[in-house]
Order: C-alpha cells, then structure tokens, then sequence
C-alpha cells in the first residue's frame, strides 16, 4: 500500500506541477512555486529515499514507530495540502506580475540608498551587537534556552527574545543595499560580510533568507520570470558553502576570529549519514508522528487553539511571570507520547494537529490566502521600490513558514524583517524623496519646455525649470544656485529628453 502512495504522490506532484507551469502567473515570484520545491523536496524526493535507505534513526530518537497505514495517511495528507494550496493561489492570482517599473524606478534607487544610510546605520550596530553577544555564548559551549520539562517546549533564559531577534534586521539590510545599488559589486559586499557573521553564530535561516530575496531582486530587476543561468551558478556555489560551514554549527568560523581553540571545534561526522536523512527536513517523521499521535493516544485534536499564541508571544517574559510556554490552551502535550524536541509539523501537519483530514484542507487554503493575497496585491500594484523589497523578504522567509506551518513562525520572521523597509519608507516621506511617478512628471515637463529653454543662459535654464516644476518663489530663487540633490534630479528628469545619435 505504502509503495502505491509513494508513486501516486510522484504522479501527483508532476501534474501540480505541470498544471501551475501553464497557468499566466507561474514564475519565481509566486508563492506557489516556493511550496512545490517544499514539497517536492520533504514530501516526494526525500520518502522515496527513506523507503529506498530505510531511515529509522529519526523514529529511535523520538520515540516511536508509524504503521503502514499511518505513513500512507501522511502521504494522503501532504497531496491534500498541495492541491489546496497551488489550487487557491492559482485561483487567487489570474494576473501574472507585469514588470511595471521602468528608468525612473530604477533613478529613485539611487534617491533612497543615500537615505537609507541614515536608518541601516543605527539598526546594524544593534544588530552586529546581538550577533557579537551569541557568538560569546556559542564560543563558551553555552545555550541561550532550555527546554521546559512539561511541555518539552524550549524557552529562553537569561536573555529577551526581541534582543536575539533583532540580529535577523541585517536579511533586509543587505538585501536592500543590493537592490538600491542596482547589483553593482560594492554593493553585494555587506551581504558577503553578513554570511560570514551570521553563519559563525552557527544559524543558517538568515543566511539562506538573505541569500534568496536577493536572488528574487535581482531577477526582478532583470525583468526574468525564472532563474537565469548566473543565478543558478550562484546558488550552486552558495549551496556548497553552507553544505560545508553547516556541518559544524558555525565553529570554524568563530576559531579563525579568534573565539574556540581548534580542540574545543566538533563537527558532525557523516560517515554514517545516509543521504537526506537529517533532521533538518525531518517534516516527514514528525508528520508520521502526528498522525501516530492524535487523535488516537491524545483523545483529542487541538481544534487551531495552538495560533493563540500570536497574541501571548509578544509579551515578554519579564513583564508576565506566568506567561504559558507556547500557546495558552493545550488540549493536550505531545510531548508525553514521544521526544519531539525541535521537531516541526509543515503546514499540512499542523493542519493534521488541528482537525484531522479537514483541518489539512483548512489550513493549507488560509495559507494560500496569505501568500497568494499577497503576491495579488504585489502584481496588481505599481511595485515601487519598497514594496519589492518587502515583498521580496516576505517572499523568501515562506518555505520557513511551510516548514513549521504556524502563523507564529510568520509573524517572528515579519517582526524583524519589515523593520528595515518600514524605516525606509518613513524616512522617504520624511526627507520628501520623489516617487518614480513624480519623476516621470519631472521629466515630462522638462521635455516639453526644452525648446523654450535652448535660448536662454544656463543659469536663466534653472531658474525657468524651478519655476515651471515648483511654482513657489523660494524654490525658484534656490534653483538658481542648485544644490548636489538639485543637480541629480535635475539628470533625472533629463532622462525623458530626446537622445542624439552618434555619428
């Protein structure tokens, strides 16, 4: 029976698949895309080499062993999800994304990146701070939390969760530097620096985070819908170095800066490791354990009270004593039918969690509502330069959201990651940086008076522009002796004049 689901879930897979590839809005950008490789690779590439290698180390460490039938149901459920889900965001979004920007877009980048300096500046040093205090913890041996005996949940101790999570601001930094800096090489150097500090602390999430909304950028801004050839060359090479620093949870790196001697750094044998078979894409065994579980030892599902936590999570421990580890009402603890230390259900498990076969279906539609609501309002818009960054962060950080499949998860990642973009915008508004539309009109209107202007001196050009694109007299009289901002949008709205031909 098992073996029949695992072909069918073959089969099933290339048909989504298929069936997405010829649908108007397939391309990198969609959300759908990002859960077929999610799916692909936990739900169909990685049970065909558990059923081919046998893997059974994950079942000893947690504490028990799925049937048959239970394994097939995980197999069942996990198809449910990805028709729900590819099914809901194809419905959602008929429109492809239309590259709507244009030179002007591209002219305001270089407006924003010089306010941008103003708002990274300060949110780097606190978050190179956080990174700087890990990294002591990690080169002591030490460990931030522990897990709590009674529900098997691991809490922080000693130290604020905003404080380690302020270290995940440098994602959207970096990747907005390389964006506004239109990839020139300079400004991919902050994200080379940012690898190298933040895999030292022996996390991988962020890097990885970063590492793809600069990739979505980049293809934006090279108006492809899917990954040229320079890209994919360079998540091969990016794949290799994380293949290798990974291994040792960063050690290697914190010892060549001086933080471990080369006796204390211990990396993870894999001699005897079978091929996909870590822990890491583990969403399989825990989905098999969830189903092993409830409702036939815990009496009970739990119905989505588990999402309550998204209203007692942001407070801080200091501030509420008594605050419940993870959600406030449990119909149950997993933990007391197994070791499910670290372990996470995907969108689909946690949707097995909350109501069985139904709760598959229900929960797998509200996230395609989010991801696909999303890229709606993304395709149907005039995709300013902000938006594009924060859609491409929000865009990046899902396949962490399908791996742990709660709305917790969404919100920590967002909490952190949309700092950045929102400072920039502020700061945008605050220093009256003009939008591409603004500089359309500019440039516009500076075409249409560049006959009247040919005759005159250049300093009566300047002051005669002021005039006609800020009738106010101050800004007229200021015009005449232009600032270096001046100067820039004046080359700006340049662009829209005729250009001459050589020769």
């Amino acid at each position: 029976m098992y073996e029949y689901a695992l072909i069918a879930s073959v089969v099933i897979f290339v048909m989504v698949s298929a069936l997405f590839l010829r649908h108007p809005s397939a391309s990198i950008f969609h959300p759908a895309t990002f859960y077929l490789m999610f799916h692909g690779l936990v739900f169909v590439i990685r049970p065909l080499f558990a059923w081919d290698y046998g893997f059974d180390s994950i079942y000893k460490a947690m504490g028990f062993m799925p049937s048959e039938w239970e394994k097939t149901q995980v197999l069942i459920c996990t198809n449910l999800g990805l028709v729900v889900f590819v099914a809901v965001t194809m419905a959602l979004t008929p429109n492809p994304l239309r590259f709507q920007q244009d030179e002007f877009d591209k002219a305001q980048r270089a407006l924003l990146l010089e306010r941008f300096w103003l708002v990274a500046a300060p949110l780097v040093l606190v978050a190179l701070y956080t990174l700087y205090w890990v990294w002591g913890v990690k080169a002591a041996g030490q460990s931030v939390g522990e897990v709590d005996a009674n529900t098997g949940v691991r809490t922080l101790q000693g130290v604020n969760g905003y404080f380690i999570s302020a270290g995940a601001m440098l994602v959207p930094i970096v990747a907005a530097i390389a964006f506004l800096g239109r990839f020139r090489p300079w400004s991919l150097a902050p994200f080379v620096a940012f690898s190298v500090v933040r895999l030292g602390t022996g996390s991988r999430g962020d890097f990885v985070a970063a590492a793809v909304t600069i990739a979505i950028l980049f293809l934006f801004d090279r108006r492809k819908k899917w990954p040229n050839l320079p890209v994919v060359v360079a998540a091969g090479v990016l794949a290799v170095v994380f293949n290798s620093i990974q291994q040792d949870r960063g050690a290697a790196i914190r010892e060549s800066f001086g933080y471990e001697n080369a006796a204390d750094v211990r990396s993870l044998s894999t001699e005897d490791a079978r091929p996909l078979e870590s822990q890491d894409i583990a969403n399989l065994e825990f989905f098999e354990y969830l189903v092993w579980a409830v409702p036939k030892r815990t009496g009970s599902y739990d119905y989505f009270l588990h999402n309550l936590q998204i209203f007692t999570e942001p407070i801080p421990r200091a501030l509420w004593k008594d605050k419940p580890v993870g959600a406030p009402i449990k119909m149950f603890e997993l933990y007391r039918y197994g070791r499910t230390i670290g372990a996470t259900s995907s969108m689909p498990g946690a949707g097995w969690y909350s109501w069985g076969y139904a709760g598959v279906a229900i929960w797998s539609a509200v996230f395609a509502l989010i991801y696909g609501g999303a890229y709606r309002a993304v395709a149907n818009s005039r995709q300013s330069n902000v938006a594009m960054i924060t859609y491409a962060i929000f865009l990046a950080t899902a396949v962490v959201a399908f791996r742990d499949g709660a709305l917790i998860t969404i919100m920590k990642q967002l909490l952190f990651y949309l700092v950045p973009p929102a400072a920039l915008w502020f700061i945008a508004r605050a220093t009256n940086v003009p939008s591409a539309a603004r500089l359309r009109e500019w440039a516009t209107a500076a075409a249409n008076a560049a006959p009247a202007l040919a005759a005159i001196t250049p300093r009566e050009r300047r002051a005669a522009v002021a005039g006609q694109l800020a009738p106010n007299a101050a800004m007229a009289e200021a015009a005449a002796a232009p600032t270096p901002h001046e100067r820039r949008l004046a080359r700006m709205r340049s662009l829209a004049l005729p250009r001459r031909r050589r020769g």
